[in-house]
């Protein structure tokens, strides 16, 4: 009896790092962010098991271009849509406001205070990323 209690005890203690950091990676990304320029901030959170953000604030100028654009009202728009954990990064579809329309991209965190976000158009064949960081 007292050899399983300590392989039970021994199997929980190796497995308690395992998922420690299994929810540390996934909700590191969550907050708020602004992108390299400061014309637009998000908040990111928890959607069904996926990570989602709209826009909280927006310079004026950056507004105005998504209207231009066709996206009439730029704060309250979701940027980041269901982003999936997969392996060190997440992958969804991120809203380009100047586009008026979602294209394939990754967030990988870069620290706790910085993510890469890369967008990709053409299957691939285009892509940019942006260094975004928290407030």
């Amino acid at each position: 009896m007292k050899k399983v209690l300590t392989f039970a005890f021994l199997a929980a203690a190796c497995l308690l790092p395992v998922q420690v950091n299994a929810a540390g990676s996934s909700d590191t990304l969550v907050g708020t962010w602004r992108n390299p320029r400061n014309s637009v901030h998000v908040k990111t959170y928890p959607c069904a098991g996926k990570l989602c953000g709209e826009v909280i604030w927006a310079s004026d100028k950056q507004q105005d271009a998504a209207r231009k654009a066709g996206t009439p009202r730029l704060i309250g728009k979701q940027l980041f849509n269901d982003f999936e954990l997969e392996g060190q990064k997440r992958r969804g579809q991120l809203f380009v406001p100047k586009r008026g329309r979602a294209f394939p991209a990754t967030v990988t965190i870069v620290d706790s205070d910085t993510m890469e976000v890369r967008g990709c158009a053409l299957q691939g064949l285009i892509c940019r990323s942006e260094i975004w960081t928290r407030l």
